[in-house]
């Protein structure tokens, strides 16, 4: 069948924006003039081989120069992404007072217990000696009113509820880069208008804005890193991203420190950095190949593999997709072997069976609805669904619960960040040496017994004062740490092990689906405070229950580019036979 099918006259380059085209200079003649590096395979004539898309990766490089401008690109956006998020216990501390509970004009320092006393009774002064340097000091977010606290802490999880919804949608109707970088100009853009707001309703508003924004960027971006190169690059990249996020809470209390007006923050340090860097994005990224190739883009995709094999010096790439076979021939010919035939008659008869290699039906919009027409994507789903609503529940369960180990806030809240990055980076070896399945396992078995150990254990009353020492204190730090670690090297495996799991033609609903049971598990993270009960007791069940789910995970080795379960259904339908005779060759 003619190439003209492709109808490549009719296509734009995803990469017309990305390329160096007409940048002509010492730029140009200096790539020109760089040894290409050798391809890990070499074919007599590429224009006439189609390879699969898992060899198109390996050809064009992978963790190579293009890919690694695009970790340090998400790196950048990855600190302010979690500053925004994690800065949240800091920007919602609880007011400082000074108490005059005689009217003698002689103020004392006073926990909120005080002032609510003063309140009630009508007796006494006091006043706020920290006003602007917090949501909570400027808003009067005490007393009656400390329960908004919670709520407005919560508020940007409910953000990332619906973002879970649309965000998927939009990156398969519109693709993976134009939805990314419309999310983040979202979020960037509210950000900085909470640092604007006049009352908490207007924070609540933006913040959940915020929230909607950026988590439609970290659903969209973690589908992206799984879809833009091989297995190394997804295992180094998510990795990276997570050290990323752990460092920005290291540096949040130094920049609290040195930019102590909240509003200033939120403008200077979070959201005008993030709405910045979107002009790095539009420069640097390019569309997935992966997303382009399920939508039957072949031409755009193989523009966007010479993009990379160019900018990481390998041979030009002049391949085509094996994906695209059936725009050359309609049908391919399958010969049964006479052996394999059960009707005796017929046993010196040859058979040529003509299927489509590739269904309509993997060309059609997948939606939410896929996810439960499949056995194996029910079950994939259901489990993926359980393990993001325990990761973001202990996550986000143990950072709440900073307050609990004593009145050390900022230095418990720097210890555990550090802890992170140094978990983060332990993680990458561990990663690349442990099987997937494996390592989701040892990380939940490492919940279970320290999530416990931290809630069983109580400090004293007298040991929470700042510079207090004791060994309750100190043990209850100690397994925080541990279980620090365990939610990191949980998490790093999780977010590759999720997009690994569902094929690329739903790889975006089943990540979105995970961010949704997900953002449920965050916001009930700093609810679940308001118990009498410990809510790292329900981070140790939660595991439990997950431990167990990880037996009957599979290994990912290859990721799938549509439902396979439904591409054998639609070769099992019965097709006309055409009958060759052997005789005289002459069909019947």
């Amino acid at each position: 069948m003619s190439s003209n099918n492709i109808n490549e006259r009719l296509l734009t380059s995803t990469i017309s924006n990305n390329s160096d085209a007409g940048h002509l200079g010492f730029r140009q003649i200096y790539q020109q003039s760089r040894p290409l590096k050798r391809p890990a395979f070499i074919v007599n004539d590429m224009t006439k081989t189609f390879i699969d898309l898992n060899k198109s990766y390996i050809y064009v490089g992978d963790n190579s120069r293009f890919q690694q401008r695009i970790t340090w690109i998400l790196s950048f956006q990855w600190i302010f992404y979690s500053m925004l998020v994690m800065i949240s216990p800091i920007m919602f501390q609880s007011p400082k007072f000074e108490c005059d509970y005689y009217n003698q004009n002689t103020y004392v320092t006073c926990q909120e217990e005080g002032v609510c006393n003063i309140i009630n009774s009508g007796k006494g002064k006091f006043r706020i000696i920290d006003k602007d340097q917090s949501i909570a000091s400027e808003f009067d977010l005490y007393c009656d009113k400390a329960p908004l606290v919670s709520i407005a802490q919560s508020i940007i999880f409910a953000g990332y509820f619906v973002a879970g919804l649309v965000s998927s949608w939009c990156s398969d109707r519109f693709g993976r880069r134009k939805s990314f970088l419309i999310s983040i100009i979202i979020g960037s853009i509210a950000t900085i208008g909470i640092g604007f707001s006049s009352n908490i309703n207007m924070v609540m508003g933006l913040t959940f804005l915020a929230g909607f924004g950026m988590n439609g960027y970290e659903t969209i971006i973690l589908v992206y890193c799984s879809e833009i190169s091989e297995r190394r690059f997804r295992d180094i990249s998510v990795t990276v991203l997570q050290i990323m996020w752990a460092l920005s809470q290291v540096l949040q209390p130094t920049i609290s420190g040195l930019v102590e007006e909240w509003r200033l923050i939120y403008i200077f340090c979070i959201g005008l950095p993030l709405l910045l860097s979107v002009a790095l994005s539009y420069r640097y990224f390019c569309e997935s190949p992966r997303y382009l190739a399920s939508r039957k883009r072949y031409y755009e995709a193989r523009e966007v593999f010479r993009f990379i094999s160019a900018r990481n010096n390998r041979p030009p790439y002049e391949f085509h997709l094996y994906e695209e076979i059936d725009d050359y021939n309609s049908i391919v010919t399958q010969i049964q072997d006479k052996n394999n035939i059960q009707d005796p008659q017929e046993a010196n008869t040859s058979y040529i069976r003509p299927q489509k290699v590739f269904q309509d039906e993997l060309q059609r919009q997948t939606n939410f609805l896929d996810l439960v027409k499949s056995k194996k994507i029910i079950k994939i789903t259901l489990v993926m669904c359980y393990f993001w609503f325990t990761r973001y529940f202990t996550y986000f369960s143990l950072l709440f619960s900073i307050r609990n180990f004593g009145d050390e806030l900022q230095k418990n809240f720097q210890i555990l960040a550090i802890i992170e990055v140094l978990s983060a980076l332990v993680s990458i070896p561990l990663k690349l040496r442990l099987t997937r399945k494996k390592a989701i396992k040892h990380s939940m078995l490492m919940m279970i017994i320290f999530s416990f150990f931290s809630a069983v254990i109580e400090i004293p009353p007298e040991c929470r004062y700042i510079g207090s020492f004791c060994i309750a204190k100190e043990a209850v730090i100690l397994f925080a740490i541990i279980l620090k670690f365990a939610i990191v090297f949980f998490t790093v495996i999780l977010m590759t092990y999720t997009s690994e799991a569902f094929p690329t033609v739903l790889r975006s609903q089943g990540q979105g689906i995970c961010m949704i049971v997900g953002s449920i598990g965050s916001s009930l993270a700093p609810l679940a405070q308001n118990l009498e009960i410990h809510p790292l007791y329900f981070t140790t069940i939660l595991g439990f229950f997950g431990y167990l789910l990880t037996l009957s995970l599979d290994e990912n080795q290859n990721m799938d580019d549509f439902i396979q379960e439904n591409q054998q259904q639609q070769q099992k339908q019965d097709i006309p036979l055409q009958v060759i005779n052997p005789n005289n060759n002459a069909p019947q």
